[in-house]
């Protein structure tokens, strides 16, 4: 699914993250204490929230919120689980994406908000992992977005975190498009 979303094919990624999703429904089912499989589903049902809410909003709404409650139950379960963390995060950008769909300006900065102070505490704790620096970026570039005031100081976050990773060839390659909107400020 995500490879289809990648390619902009947004009715096979659809596709595949509803299959994905029925499946992982099942596994959960079949295993409920399975923490894997738990996290594997809230990931799911973030991924296919966003691709959802461009086409009916409130279905994507409803799956992002799902996903994110999973995930928090996860974190708060075993709080030193990184992983987890990461799908939290995930679950907040992606709530800051549907609120920015919906016009909800209040919800995306809440969302990016608190995204940036996982990610943040997290990225100190694995300084050697490159995701947390993407993660980072994609909030502040979010957050530049949402205000303008304070636009030029989260572009040049985005860039300290982005260039270092770009430098070392450890930069993903769908995320260059953020650093080169970071390089141009907007």
């Amino acid at each position: 699914g995500n490879a289809y979303a990648l390619k902009n094919e947004l009715a096979k990624a659809t596709t595949a993250h509803d299959q994905a999703l029925a499946l992982r429904v099942a596994l959960v089912n079949e295993a409920p204490k399975h923490t894997g499989f738990r996290n594997e589903l809230a990931s799911t049902e973030i991924a296919l929230g966003k691709l959802t809410a461009t086409k009916n909003p409130k279905a994507g709404i409803e799956l992002v919120r799902s996903g994110l409650a999973r995930a928090r139950l996860l974190v708060a379960a075993d709080p030193i689980n990184h992983e987890w963390k990461e799908t939290v995060t995930q679950g907040l950008l992606a709530t800051a994406e549907v609120a920015k769909l919906t016009g909800d300006p209040a919800a995306r900065k809440a969302a990016l908000t608190e995204a940036l102070a996982i990610a943040t505490q997290t990225a100190a704790a694995a300084p050697h992992n490159a995701q947390w620096p993407v993660f980072l970026a994609e909030i502040h570039g979010g957050l530049a977005e949402v205000d303008p005031r304070n636009a030029a100081a989260e572009w040049k976050a985005v860039r300290d975190l982005l260039e270092p990773l770009a430098k070392a060839g450890r930069l993903y390659a769908m995320r260059k498009p953020l650093l080169e909107r970071a390089r141009l400020g907007r």
